[in-house]
């Protein structure tokens, strides 16, 4: 009799927990009741089985393209899960000889010491945004080793591009954003990889703008405030809650109950939607996290760190198969690189190489970075298949496997670390890579 309840409505709710370390989410659906009787079937999924509170009826469950699913009987589904932390910054731990190098690499980096120029060579929304907060990153560094002249100019030409970004010129070429209202987005040009075109990847590419701009407000609160409308305007782009108009829509590419946001604009593949880089999905709401947090408003802080908290239980399961009970017998692989919505490949969009693949869902390494540790079923298997994979040879993107695996296994890595430390993805320094390896070496891994 279910069946005769079509649903009319879904909620879905969250709020700090009985505990400060919880985030409690409700997911609500109304039915039709013409019938005599309420409810609905509902599947729930893998991430959330472990955490459930509803005193609802189990019916069943079945194969999924996420693991077995098992259905369920009511209205309500209730949920508490861990509510995971981020940093601004991982806290730097250097002896002085370490600080020292730090220093040096600091000082010979010229994307470093003369930023306006590095940061000028970007002119879409994905790049630059990338380079604007890997310049934050060395502001945060400049000002450990005392060199607060430079963090202040990096600081300045952060907000200086920024400030371009936020203001229209009318100017051909003008980096700017702009309201669609058929398409109720904000849209950055000039764009790529479908950003504008197909509405793709929104949240990776402002993801970047919003945690630069977070951290440039840390350093300079009035900057900020001045701007805070604009970043408001990217966050409410991609997450919007509560919105008081119509101009935008709710959560736009977020699955609530999936767990984790879709990439693709139009999401028409026969495969359904995907998500590539879950890191990138994290790097935004670390940003947004941060935004809410320094302009305190504790409502937009606790929606990243909710939406941060539930991603990462679904990256745990379905990038990772943490639990050995998501990929099906044969499909043996420690991660993938890319999840669709009807399963999971082993592949990216734009390269078969197997530091690609892993590496996709790690970039950018951050304060909100430290979930990595915890993702793994088995972190020396990982790296097993990392070189088995690569043949034991490591020659792309390997100062990111550096920093991954300096959150597993520390030591491991300052063994590594003149082999690959000159690999840098375009969202690291040398610097960077430097600090986190040898200041894990003193922390530990994270847990």
């Amino acid at each position: 009799r279910l069946a005769l309840n079509p649903i009319i409505d879904t909620q879905f709710q969250f709020s700090a927990g009985d505990d400060p370390f919880s985030i409690a989410l409700s997911y609500n659906y109304e039915t039709s009741t013409e019938e005599g009787s309420s409810g609905t079937l509902f599947a729930l999924y893998p991430h959330l089985q472990s955490f459930t509170q509803s005193d609802v009826t189990t019916t069943g469950s079945y194969s999924t393209p996420r693991g077995s699913m098992t259905l369920q009987q009511g209205s309500i589904l209730s949920a508490e899960i861990p509510a995971m932390g981020i940093l601004p910054m991982l806290p730097v731990s250097l002896t002085a000889g370490e600080r020292d190098q730090l220093r040096t690499l600091i000082l010979s980096d010229s994307e470093i010491t003369n930023p306006k120029a590095y940061l000028d060579r970007f002119r879409d929304t994905y790049w630059s945004g990338k380079a604007l907060l890997k310049t934050m990153q060395s502001a945060q560094l400049a000002k450990y080793i005392g060199e607060d002249a430079l963090a202040n100019k990096l600081v300045t030409a952060v907000t200086d591009t920024l400030d371009d970004w936020f203001y229209a010129s009318g100017q051909t070429g003008d980096r700017h954003f702009s309201y669609n209202p058929v398409w109720d987005t904000v849209q950055g040009y000039p764009d790529s990889f479908g950003s504008a075109s197909q509405l793709n990847d929104h949240h990776f590419h402002y993801g970047y703008f919003i945690h630069a701009a977070a951290l440039a407000g840390l350093f300079d609160p009035g900057w900020a405030q001045s701007q805070q409308t604009m970043v408001d305007l990217l966050i409410n782009d991609v997450a919007g809650w509560n919105l008081s108009d119509a101009s935008l829509p709710e959560l736009r590419n977020f699955s609530a109950m999936a767990g984790h946001a879709w990439a693709s604009g139009h999401g028409a593949f026969g495969r359904g939607n995907n998500q590539e880089s879950s890191s990138e999905s994290m790097n935004f709401y670390t940003g947004l996290t941060l935004w809410g947090s320094i302009t305190e408003r504790s409502e937009m802080a606790q929606l990243g760190q909710t939406l941060y908290s539930l991603e990462a239980q679904a990256i745990q399961q379905y990038w990772f198969d943490h639990e050995a009970t998501t990929y099906p017998d044969g499909f043996d692989v420690e991660s993938v690189g890319m999840i669709w919505g009807d399963g999971a490949a082993h592949a990216t969009w734009f390269s078969a190489e197997p530091e690609h693949i892993k590496g996709i869902n790690f970039l950018p390494f951050t304060g909100g970075s430290l979930y990595l540790s915890e993702m793994a079923r088995d972190p020396s298997a990982f790296f097993e298949e990392v070189d088995l994979l690569t043949g034991g040879r490591i020659d792309q993107w390997g100062a990111l496997m550096l920093q991954y695996q300096a959150l597993v296994d520390p030591h491991g890595a300052l063994i590594r670390e003149d082999e690959l430390i000159g690999q840098l993805e375009e969202g690291q320094s040398e610097a960077g890579v430097y600090s986190w390896i040898h200041t894990l070496t003193k922390l530990g891994r994270p847990t």
